[in-house]
Formats: C-alpha cells, structure tokens, sequence
C-alpha cells in the first residue's frame, strides 16, 4: 500500500517537473540565437492572465490554458514579444490556433500547424501554442520572426507531445488541418464562427470541426461535431437544418458529419 502512494507521488512529481520544463524550454537563450538579449520574461498563470492580456484571457481559458511563458527579446537590431501558451493538451493548443491565426501567407518548414502572416508568426508544438511578433517595425522583421519560430521549434520538437489529428471524416472531404476551426465553447464560437452560434445556443461540451473543402468542384462549408449526448446532437442538427441546405455524410447517437450550403 505505501509503495503504491509512493509511487503515484513521484509519478505526480514527476508530471509538474515535465510541465515545469515543457514551459521553461521555449525561452529563448544565446545558445538558440546568437546575439540574442533577452529584455523580460515573465510567466502568467490561469489566474493571473488577465494581467497580460485584458480583455483577452476568457478565450484562452475555455481552451485549457495552464499558464504562459512571456518574454521580449532584442536580436538583430529588432524587438520581438513571444509567447508560449501551455495548454491541458494538443487539442487545447490547436484550437486557439485554429481560432486566432489570420491571413495565412505559408507555413513555416512544411509543418501544417504554423501560420506566417504579415506581423505574427503562429505555431503549434504539442500542447504549445507559441505566437512571435516583430514590434520595431522595421522593414523584414517577419522573415526574424520566423527564424526565432523555428530555432524554438527544432529545439522542442523532440520532447513535445504529438500534434492532434483533425477528425477522419473531415480527412476524407480533403480538408487541410490550416484551413480548420476546432469551437470547444461560446467564446471559440463566436470568434471562430459566429454564424454557427445560435444553432449550438445553451450547448456545451462538445467538439465541432469547420472546414471549408471542394465537393464535386465547388467550394463548401463541412462539419464534423462530437456531443456528450444524443439530445444535443438533435438540437444542433435541427438548428443547422434551419439555416442551411444540410447534406448528412455519416451519423451516429453522438457525432455527424454535415456539408452544409446556403439555402
């Protein structure tokens, strides 16, 4: 019996220390980037995000936010702020990317979960969700940006949990994981795609997938969404029937995979 406590004691222990170094390692050091000076670094827990970011913080917290490495660093003549959102899981981090990227130009060295826009770098490493800003405004500072993204990449890569995999069904429409929304809640909902909110009105605890695909060449919105219960599986089909033309790909007591269309 006190070997068994003993022994889920130090697997508990072990568990924060491997939360404590997940975090840790996305600081960026002189060994990451030569030349590099790092000007702050602070972490925030779930209790203390509205500290960082006002009026920002709910969102984050409906995706599973544990706490958030910040820091600003000065290279190569430039500022840049980073981020490193620990999340529960991969599922937490993916979404709050799926949800927050925006006017993706490419991806960062083939990995599908990154997103390089004109003033942010977005990347998903595991149950990380790290965002790179250039601040000084100085002309090419994004393509910086995106050598800081990879730097942290490759040096986390290796130890970070598997990235999750968009839903099957979805795959099989040919959707990308880049142009997928994973909504966990009311505010991804309304962030993410508002105009599904009041067919999931009063839900919770479900799992929806948004993908935009080519079907028999012409472009369409897909859905796959995973309930708690049947019940809310009927209320949210019935509040999409409304809304949209719904073409029904598979079913079960609990899940569906829809096509939707205007009517």
């Amino acid at each position: 019996m006190i070997k068994n406590i003993t022994a889920s004691i130090l697997a508990i222990l072990f568990q924060l220390n491997s939360f404590s170094q997940n975090i840790d390692s996305f600081q960026v050091q002189p060994s990451d980037l030569d030349g590099v000076k790092t000007t702050t670094v602070k972490f925030y827990g779930s209790d203390q995000l509205w500290e960082y970011i006002n009026g920002g913080a709910d969102i984050y917290l409906e995706y599973g936010f544990n706490r958030v490495l910040a820091q600003e660093i000065e290279w190569q003549g430039s500022i840049f702020r980073i981020d490193a959102y620990q999340m529960e899981n991969p599922q937490g981090s993916f979404g709050i990317f799926s949800i927050l990227k925006t006017q993706c130009l490419e991806t960062i060295s083939n990995l599908n979960e990154s997103c390089l826009s004109q003033y942010q770098v977005q990347m998903v490493i595991g149950n990380i969700y790290l965002s790179v800003v250039p601040l000084s405004g100085i002309k090419g500072e994004i393509e910086l940006a995106k050598v800081i993204a990879k730097a942290l990449y490759s040096k986390n890569i290796k130890q970070a949990q598997p990235n999750i995999s968009i839903p099957e069904a979805l795959i099989k429409l040919n959707a990308s994981i880049l142009n997928t929304k994973l909504i966990l809640g009311q505010l991804g909902m309304q962030n993410g795609a508002p105009e599904f909110e009041k067919a999931f009105s009063g839900l919770t605890n479900y799992q929806l997938w948004i993908s935009d695909v080519q079907f028999e060449g012409k472009k369409i919105r897909a859905a796959y969404c995973k309930f708690q219960s049947k019940l809310c599986k009927e209320k949210a089909l019935k509040g999409l029937s409304n809304q949209y033309l719904v073409t029904q790909q598979s079913e079960t007591d609990t899940e569906f995979t829809l096509l939707l269309s205007a009517k």
